[in-house]
């Protein structure tokens, strides 16, 4: 999909690529599943400091927001 960190991928990309081709246009899905995964992996869902919407676009990975995640993540640090 993405080979350069931070790139917005966009919402027809990430549908394809994860329910596939006929479910490009379901939004729907992809909404729930991020908001999903923001549960998992933001400190508070409600700021989306990690995962990052583009209006109308896609959705992005905040790097700097991500390298921070990772060296405190409890898991990672052992």
């Amino acid at each position: 999909m993405s080979d350069r960190p931070g790139r917005v991928i966009t919402h027809e990309n990430l549908l394809e690529h994860v329910w596939g081709p006929a479910h490009r246009q379901d939004l729907d899905y992809l909404r729930v599943a991020v908001r999903a995964l923001r549960k998992k992996v933001e400190a508070d869902p409600a700021s989306c400091r990690l995962i990052i919407n583009k209006p109308g676009v896609g959705y992005r990975i905040a790097i700097e927001a991500r390298a921070r995640a990772l060296r405190s993540s409890p898991i990672l640090s052992t």
